[in-house]
């Protein structure tokens, strides 16, 4: 259950810098979304400890940065769209990172794959480096 106490915390300084009948506002819309959120997405219970999943967290923080005018639409989206393009760079120049390691012979293939973080297998069966 998602309290005025929650989304205030979150909020923070903002608090101050919004006028009362407006903070009221923003705090409704906040909690509407976050009590959505956290019904599709539920923490996950240990006694009587919760642990938010932290994607939940981050979907929460775009939920209210949008409430609060900190992000648009278009905004979120071309961020995501860059780190899309950015992590697709990332894996390919890690390939051939392994890729020139192996076959210049500075390491075998299982060491490139364990320092790369990818299966053993992955250089030789994925990649085609032998």
């Amino acid at each position: 259950m998602v309290t005025d106490t929650d989304v205030a915390a979150w909020l923070g300084h903002v608090t101050e810098e919004l006028p009362p009948e407006r903070l009221d506002d923003v705090v409704s819309r906040i909690r509407a979304a976050w009590e959505t959120i956290e019904e599709a997405m539920p923490p996950e219970e240990d006694g009587d400890a919760f642990y938010p999943d932290p994607d939940a967290t981050e979907v929460c923080t775009g939920a209210a940065k949008y409430v609060i005018g900190d992000l648009s639409i278009p905004e979120a989206r071309k961020a995501y769209e860059a780190a899309r393009t950015q992590a697709r760079v990332a894996r390919l120049q890690l390939r051939g990172a392994v890729t020139a390691a192996v076959v210049n012979g500075d390491m075998s293939a299982n060491k490139a794959a364990g320092l790369a973080g990818v299966a053993a297998s992955t250089p030789a069966k994925v990649w085609g480096v032998k």
